[in-house]
């Protein structure tokens, strides 16, 4: 599994792509159209509507979230801050 994204303005996300995840096309691929999004750290409206279970919004997956969506929702929180995504992958496979 993919490490989550830290944003600049501290929100997270898992996003995700493969054969076993809800993204087009599915399967593993050098580029995708839409995406799988996965236990944001808060509710994010610009993704609602792709919400398995919006009585759960933190912790549930969205399906087939297109790029341009999760392109707008990276934008939103300031972008990618690249050093905590780093870290928080290194913490996540020292717990592994």
């Amino acid at each position: 599994m993919a490490p989550y994204i830290v944003c600049a303005d501290g929100f997270t996300m898992s996003v995700q792509a493969s054969g076993s995840h809800y993204c087009d096309p599915r399967g593993n691929f050098n580029r995708y159209r839409e995406f799988e999004i996965g236990f944001p750290s808060q509710k994010e409206s610009l993704i609602m509507r792709y919400c398995e279970d919006e009585s759960k919004p933190t912790d549930t997956v969205y399906s087939f979230v297109p790029c341009r969506v999760v392109n707008d929702v990276l934008e939103k929180h300031g972008g990618i801050d690249i050093d905590a995504t780093l870290e928080r992958a290194e913490e996540m496979q020292k717990s592994a």
